[in-house]
């Protein structure tokens, strides 16, 4: 396997992997046909086929995936079968000693393994880290309530696992030490997540520029869903998200984000790297000087930076004026209007449907009563005068006997004929009734059916077109209602 090359791409903190997972996954055919890169799905034997968005199973072992270490063989056998020259798998369980051992055991048949990692300024992690999730967490008020638990250890040891996970995670330095010894420090490809310090400003082109891919028309883009870009919003629409924390039930439920995220227009989004700040210049000091050694380390060690210079984004001034935003009611009432009047025009487009709809219905059932209506004159055994002399109101009314015994009559028990009692047959067939099938036609296409049988021993061609019909007209009735 020494000519396929594995990619492990380890998704840091709030570094645009979901956009990074999603583009390699919406276009998988693109980039193995292509360009020589498998990025596999888990789930289908035919690797470089379908949609699948991330390799998270490979650590959870979910989807049906077996053994994850023989699979990966598989793969990369796949891939040197097919002349690939690398195969790639994304994670965000960047910081998981099971994932890192896999990898570890995967170095026994495949030595030419690169880790890809992005890494960000610590204090653009935890506003994001409360954009996305804590803005949602009742135990946290302001984001500076967040800031204070991600200083301050638990008192007895004891706290929720994503606060540990969350406080431990920005120290990236653990991490990356134990990817350099499963890959070495030359297989180690370290990229400040900055604008400025990225391909054209855009995680995606960047990544591509590291698999040697140049972007091109050929490439999809992916659909503008929150699973697939993570959306960000202003900060008036983060500050009313933040006054809803009960209509979630946990950090990661994210169907207020969807909503949200489908009704409101661009200006209520926030882009990659669109920044207005949460935190006051102080508090973004205290968390930059909390991180700065480490950072300082990864600089020199894996971008060859002598002056320890991480990242280049300029560093706030402690004396700058800051206050806290405050929600105005205008900026409430201007975002819940554009919600209202995005639900409107759902609902004036799904009433539209629900017309048209009812047309295709009508028409449908328009076509069923004349059939029924023909097929039961051309039995003989409706009583045109004896229907009329029993329901003269039918007669005044202006209805045709039959016409009305078919849209009305044997619903409301009346009867077609002397010889004909329309309660008692759908009584004596309850299956009839429940079907809501007129019980004269049902007795008519059952005698057919009895003299077919009894003359040929077999059906008629004129009833099984007959039943045919029956049967078209009924399946497009039921598919529409």
């Amino acid at each position: 396997m020494a000519s396929v090359r594995l990619f492990v791409h380890i998704g840091m903190e709030k570094t645009g992997s979901s956009a990074i997972q999603s583009f390699m996954n919406y276009n998988r055919s693109v980039l193995f046909d292509k360009h020589g890169i498998l990025y596999p799905n888990l789930k289908n034997q035919q690797y470089e086929r379908g949609q699948y968005h991330n390799h998270e199973a490979l650590i959870s072992k979910k989807d049906g995936i077996g053994d994850p270490l023989a699979l990966l063989f598989r793969i990369l056998e796949y891939a040197e079968n097919r002349n690939k020259r690398c195969v790639v798998i994304s994670s965000e369980s960047c910081h998981n000693r099971g994932f890192q051992t896999l990898i570890r055991n995967v170095r026994a048949k495949a030595e030419d393994i690169a880790v890809i990692c992005y890494v960000r300024r610590q204090d653009c992690v935890i506003e994001s880290y409360w954009k996305q999730w804590f803005v949602k967490d009742p135990n946290f008020r302001w984001i500076s309530d967040f800031v204070n638990m991600i200083f301050t250890e638990p008192t007895n040891g004891i706290e929720p696992k994503i606060y540990t996970a969350t406080r431990n995670g920005m120290n990236y330095t653990d991490s990356l030490e134990r990817w350099e010894s499963i890959v070495g420090r030359d297989n180690m490809i370290v990229r400040a997540y900055e604008r400025q310090q990225i391909v054209q400003g855009d995680v995606i082109t960047d990544f591509l520029n590291v698999l040697d891919v140049p972007q091109n028309k050929d490439f999809s883009e992916p659909p503008d869903a929150n699973l697939n870009k993570n959306i960000g919003f202003s900060r008036e629409v983060l500050s009313l998200i933040g006054m809803c924390k009960d209509l979630f039930e946990g950090i990661h439920d994210h169907r207020v984000f969807d909503w949200m995220s489908v009704s409101l227009g661009d200006s209520h989004k926030k882009k990659p790297f669109d920044s207005y700040s949460l935190l006051s210049p102080k508090e973004q000091l205290r968390i930059i000087s909390r991180f700065e050694e480490n950072n300082i380390w990864i600089a020199k060690r894996y971008l060859g930076r002598a002056d320890g210079r991480l990242f280049y984004d300029s560093v706030p001034d402690p004396e700058e004026p800051w206050t806290p935003y405050k929600l105005s009611w205008e900026s409430a009432i201007s975002i819940m209007s554009h919600l209202l009047f995005y639900q409107y025009q759902e609902i004036s487009r799904l009433q539209s449907r629900i017309n048209n709809l009812e047309d295709s219905v009508a028409g449908i059932i328009a076509k069923k009563n004349e059939f029924e209506i023909r097929t039961i004159k051309h039995s003989g055994l409706f009583d045109a005068e004896y229907y009329s002399k029993m329901y003269p109101e039918v007669i005044q009314a202006g209805f045709d006997p039959v016409e009305h015994y078919v849209r009305f009559g044997w619903k409301e028990r009346r009867n077609p004929s002397p010889d004909f009692d329309t309660d008692e047959y759908l009584r004596s067939n309850p299956d009839v009734l429940q079907a809501m099938i007129n019980p004269l036609l049902h007795y008519v296409v059952l005698q057919s059916k009895r003299a077919a049988i009894g003359a040929s021993g077999g059906i008629t061609t004129g009833f099984r077109v007959l039943r045919e019909n029956l049967g078209k007209l009924w399946s497009k009735l039921i598919a529409h209602v």
